[in-house]
């Protein structure tokens, strides 16, 4: 899972032995949960933005945020184009789910986009 207010922008390459990840691979990135965004630490990029359920370890995290969490599944592919199906989720339950398209929140889109980047990358190897 990955924190809902995560933009990845770049794979974070330095990390060696990463957990299983919403997003695929560990990402480097902004946080959006202040009123600006901001760049995370490489500790809280690996610890909180990566993983989500930051809640109540992350400084930044908003007390009344909707969800703490989002995951990501590629469904299907077809004519190289996936679906990406998308979870958010408080407190490990599930508050919203849908399909990624293009009425989907920015936050979201770019997420799904690191997302299948992830996901494709590992199926043409």
């Amino acid at each position: 899972m990955a924190c809902p207010f995560f933009i990845p922008t770049h794979r974070l390459d330095s990390w060696i032995s990463q957990p299983r990840l919403s997003l695929g691979d560990a990402y480097d990135g902004f946080c959006q949960a202040a009123a600006l965004s901001w760049h995370p630490s490489e500790t809280a990029v690996r610890e909180f933005c990566n993983v989500g359920y930051a809640a109540s370890t992350c400084s930044h995290f908003p007390y009344d945020a909707a969800a703490d969490a989002v995951r990501f599944t590629i469904v299907t592919v077809s004519a190289g184009a996936p679906s990406v199906h998308y979870v958010l989720e408080k407190n490990h339950w599930p508050v919203r789910h849908g399909v990624i398209g293009a009425d989907s929140p920015e936050l979201l889109q770019k997420q799904a986009q690191a997302a299948t980047d992830s996901y494709l990358r590992k199926v043409s190897k």
